[in-house]
């Protein structure tokens, strides 16, 4: 019974992050992406000892040029369990933010294995997972929140024991 209380409760937490980002949007408040990425780096430094989340801005970033979409946050949240599941207490993730023309470029690294050349090319296909128990609909949703706001998702060059990265471009308003 272990098992599924924790699981129910991982689920539970996910569920309460995703109806307190949609009670910003229905009281009408301004989202702030930059604060919104900041207070998850710092959950993340706090969930897991030793981890490490570094957050890079390049000039001309600031939180009123940048409205991405409201599930944008889920999406490295994501990005962080996965890193936080591969690569354990130790993890080391960097973000770096920019912004080309009327598009937001996220590049998201970490020091995990990195992703197996045997599922690269379908790392974001409904089913597809190395976690015994995964369900393989992390990245899937993922790349289907980013594109559902005009963007892309990509896997960069991936090497095996260096860590995973990828690019995320999605427009801001």
């Amino acid at each position: 019974i272990e098992p599924y209380l924790s699981t129910t409760l991982a689920v539970s937490e996910r569920m309460s992050k995703v109806i307190k980002l949609f009670s910003v949007v229905g009281r009408g408040s301004e989202y702030d992406f930059l604060d919104t990425l900041q207070t998850m780096a710092k959950n993340a430094r706090k969930s897991r000892v030793g981890a490490d989340v570094t957050l890079m801005f390049e000039p001309g970033v600031r939180s009123s040029d940048i409205r991405p979409g409201i599930l944008l946050p889920l999406v490295l949240e994501n990005l962080f369990r996965n890193t936080a599941d591969y690569a354990g207490d130790s993890a080391v993730v960097t973000i770096r933010l920019g912004l080309v023309q009327k598009n937001l470029l996220i590049t998201y690294r970490d020091n995990g294995p990195g992703i197996d050349e045997s599922i690269r090319d379908k790392i974001f296909r409904k089913g597809v997972t190395t976690k015994g128990e995964g369900k393989g609909l992390g990245l899937y949703l993922s790349k289907r929140i980013i594109e559902s706001y005009g963007g892309t998702i990509e896997l960069l060059e991936p090497q095996i024991g260096i860590g995973a990265a990828f690019l995320i471009s999605v427009p801001v308003l």
